[in-house]
């Protein structure tokens, strides 16, 4: 602890190397007051899951994992309820667009979102649909909702409810490829029940909030 109490009071920039000492690496049972605080921590093979928990972000600082030749296929055999997404994995997931596609090519989206009050939810997850990829997207939003949301996002369809302030109903939705459903919805019991209906006869996947 004196040392590490130095090094903290020594002003200078700190490394770690493979994990800040005093850091327990496989669960977050942590003695605070003797952990090193790293600037940057280069961490061996594969991150440790201590580096995943918010509160030892102090200790750990950026880190970046360095591969020493580990066994691959030893680490590909070890159980484990944690797991987590890199980049080369993600990448076949973004489709190459031809030079003269459209919007129409890329499927047609539902957004059934939004309350009295809670308009912003929506206009955040419509925003982050149409940055995923989707080429039409349509929200379904309370009929008061409907200004705040042409004006914010004007690339989106809008189709208002029949209630003023709530979701009180779903119609047709089968000329949807992808149905998204919960962001600032509520917890009225009339929009229970058309969340119940929609789950019930949705003819595409969903994604729920």
């Amino acid at each position: 602890a004196d040392v590490i109490n130095g090094i903290h009071n020594s002003g200078a920039k700190v490394a770690a190397i493979d994990a800040p000492s005093g850091l327990f690496a496989e669960d977050n049972s942590n003695n605070t007051g003797a952990i090193v605080r790293a600037d940057h921590t280069l961490t061996f093979q594969v991150p440790k899951l201590a580096f995943m928990f918010p509160e030892n972000a102090e200790y750990v600082g950026d880190w970046q994992v360095v591969p020493i030749g580990l066994h691959e296929s030893y680490l590909r055999s070890v159980e484990t309820p944690y797991h987590y997404l890199l980049a080369p994995e993600l990448q076949p997931l973004l489709h190459v667009r031809d030079k003269f596609s459209h919007k129409g090519n890329f499927g047609h989206s539902l957004l059934v979102s939004g309350s009295k009050g809670k308009m912003g939810a929506t206009i955040m997850a419509a925003r982050a649909c149409l940055r995923s990829g989707t080429g039409l997207l349509t929200v379904h939003c309370p009929a008061s909702g409907m200004p705040v949301l042409q004006e914010a996002l004007p690339e989106a369809m809008c189709e208002p409810d029949e209630d003023e302030n709530i979701i009180s109903q779903v119609h047709d939705l089968t000329k949807f490829n992808t149905i998204g459903v919960g962001p600032g919805l509520g917890t009225d019991p009339q929009t229970a029940n058309s969340l119940k209906l929609l789950i019930q006869n949705a003819p595409c996947p969903l994604v729920i909030d």
